[in-house]
């Protein structure tokens, strides 16, 4: 293609663009969102997800509770026994 058929090009384009306003503005609209919303979602699950991390690494792990009965090393049913 030669220079004066980009220069018809570009110009055949803008008048589109200034002719067709609104319908440009909607395209470029969509376009800029349907662009955008991906990158964005992403960033915010991976703020999130950091957050999330680092609070569950600084909570103090809690004993389990045992309801005043000691925890019984040799099992569940050893926990009960009377002997």
């Amino acid at each position: 293609m030669s220079t004066r058929a980009h220069i018809h090009a570009i110009s055949l384009a803008w008048r589109h663009l200034t002719f067709h306003g609104f319908r440009s503005c909607t395209i470029i609209l969509a376009l800029g969102i349907s662009i955008a919303l991906p990158l964005v979602t992403g960033s915010l699950l991976d703020r999130g997800e950091t957050a999330t991390m680092a609070r569950s690494e600084a909570t103090p792990l809690v004993p389990p509770l045992t309801f005043g009965v000691p925890l019984n090393p040799g099992g569940p049913s050893q926990l009960w026994s009377l002997t």
